[in-house]
């Protein structure tokens, strides 16, 4: 993999509710980029985010994941977030490491708990959103129905971007507003084509809208918009672009992950509008005074990088997966843990696409990687200079709503199991376990029933207890 300027990073979260198709959208995504020569099916365990065991045999996604996809020389790092609420952590390390929030709704589905839930975090997060309808290829689908809910809910800041030409079966192509082109198809068989005669109405009244977002994103624009009435098309853009990163505008795309009609589209979309890392600065404290300090996103400054999530590999050891904040990483970069207050030594530095990893030998700020085999860093540590000490807050995870007592099944396994689920704590730190002074037993305690029962089989699998 080539090695990515920050400028040239984009770090994107798909977010929304559970079967929304954020997993075939990633597989989509990465298809179309000719990272993977064929398109896995979530059905037949066959994508590259959900591969976790537990993933494969219930059909749905447990861990987030990152799958990097080269496209038009930029990277985009998209993390593939669960959408069911028992695996609901997995959003509070991911919304701290990208800049976009992806809320996938489904066409006929339209706007969920869920999808309300990832908006609501994402604004906590201050993260730019936007919103990809997808799944246009189904019988029923309707995208002015779906946009009208989200500006019904969320106002005139969500506007409409990329367009689709026919639904369900008819589902056979995309306009970009702001560009003022249209593509039909997808893959090898992907052509631009004239803007449909029938569509030039909508397509009008949808510049108008993103016209006036884009004048109320940016003073100066503002201001000729009201003087002038009108905007050039690059000031439109800009304008845009001032609203994404503001958060002022949320724009909506659509698409067919399942057929691909629309992928290419937006993807474009996402390396030309949607926010760089780059100057983006990061707020914590210096450890030694306790005062603020701060990191701006470029490679001038000191290096530093954030652990949002642990993997935890009886046979590859632990994978701590990072973004860097601030400086470049390579493998022989000093390590500080700012958080546990000790040195730390790295097994080595790669680039995680699902359960695969790839060495690379440097990551500019604002890149997410991975590092092997760290001793005393967990989920929500910093990482830094040990010459320029920062520490970045903590991850705040939900408090567990359901509880179970634990024990082992078979005598003298009891070190197996409870070694085996510290382990798992360390991958998940929204499952607790605590012994109950009263009874002294041993309670697990998690989002929910299906929480617990995975990290049960999980258990069993990797380590071997029961």
């Amino acid at each position: 993999m080539a090695d990515y300027g920050t400028q040239d990073l984009r770090n994107i979260a798909l977010l929304g509710h559970g079967s929304e198709g954020k997993t075939t959208l990633t597989e989509a995504m990465l298809f179309a980029a000719g990272t993977i020569d064929r398109q896995g099916k979530v059905e037949d365990g066959g994508t590259v985010t959900d591969f976790d065991p537990e993933e494969i045999k219930r059909g749905i996604s447990i861990s987030a994941a990152v799958a990097p996809v080269e496209w038009k020389k930029s990277k985009l790092n998209l993390v593939d977030v669960p959408g069911y609420f028992d695996f609901i952590g997995e959003i509070f390390g991911s919304l701290r490491v990208v800049q976009t929030a992806a809320i996938v709704v489904g066409s006929v589905s339209g706007l969920t708990v869920g999808a309300e839930k990832a908006w609501d975090y994402a604004g906590q997060n201050r993260v730019g959103r936007m919103f990809i309808v997808n799944q246009m290829d189904r019988e029923n689908a309707d995208f002015t129905k779906v946009l009208n809910e989200l500006r019904e809910k969320y106002g005139t800041s969500v506007v409409p971007l990329i367009v689709p030409i026919g639904a369900g079966p008819n589902f056979t192509g995309v306009v970009n507003v702001l560009e003022n082109k249209a593509w039909e198809g997808s893959g090898k068989a992907l052509k631009e084509v004239p803007v449909p005669d029938s569509m030039s109405a909508a397509i009008e009244e949808a510049m108008a809208e993103m016209t006036e977002a884009a004048a109320e994103a940016d003073d100066e624009l503002l201001e000729k918009y009201f003087d002038e009435g009108e905007l050039t098309p690059e000031e439109v853009r800009r304008g845009f672009r001032a609203g994404m990163k503001s958060g002022k505008i949320a724009p909506v795309v659509c698409c067919s992950a399942l057929t691909g009609v629309g992928i290419a589209a937006l993807m474009d979309m996402m390396v030309a509008y949607t926010n760089s890392p780059k100057d983006t600065v990061t707020v914590g404290v210096d450890p030694k005074s306790g005062e603020e300090a701060k990191r701006v996103c470029n490679n001038d400054e000191p290096f530093s990088a954030f652990v949002f999530k642990s993997i935890a590999d009886p046979f590859v050891g632990k994978l701590s997966l990072v973004r860097v904040m601030s400086g470049s990483l390579t493998p022989a970069t000093a390590l500080y843990n700012a958080s546990s207050d000790k040195a730390e030594k790295s097994g080595g530095l790669y680039i995680q696409r699902g359960k695969k990893q790839t060495n690379v030998q440097v990551l500019n700020a604002g890149d997410i990687g991975a590092l092997s085999k760290l001793q005393n860093t967990a989920t929500g540590d910093t990482l830094c200079d040990p010459n320029q000490l920062i520490r970045y807050p903590a991850i705040e995870y939900p408090v567990p709503s359901f509880s179970k007592a634990v024990y082992a099944t078979k005598q003298g396994e009891e070190d197996k199991v409870f070694t085996g689920l510290a382990r798992l704590t360390e991958e998940d730190p929204s499952i607790k376990l605590e012994k109950n002074a009263e009874t002294t037993e041993s309670i697990l305690s998690g989002q929910g029933e299906l929480h617990l029962d995975v990290i049960s089989a999980k258990l069993a699998s990797k380590f071997g207890g029961q």
